[in-house]
């Protein structure tokens, strides 16, 4: 969806990339590894969480 609004307008990556702390936009399989994870062994007592996969985003 991001790729689409920078192709049509390339200033607009610096404005989205402004208020993250990791100073870039995330890429598909960072969200899909959250996922995986989720879907994982490792994460069955995880219940009710919110994860943010958002480069610190929520936290700025």
């Amino acid at each position: 969806m991001a790729k689409d609004i920078i192709k049509r307008n390339p200033l607009m990556e610096e404005t989205m990339v402004r208020d993250i702390p990791k100073g870039r936009l995330g890429e598909p399989y960072e969200i899909a590894h959250a996922v995986m994870w989720l879907c994982s062994p490792y994460a069955t007592f995880v219940d009710g969480a919110a994860i943010s996969v958002d480069g610190g985003f929520t936290i700025h």
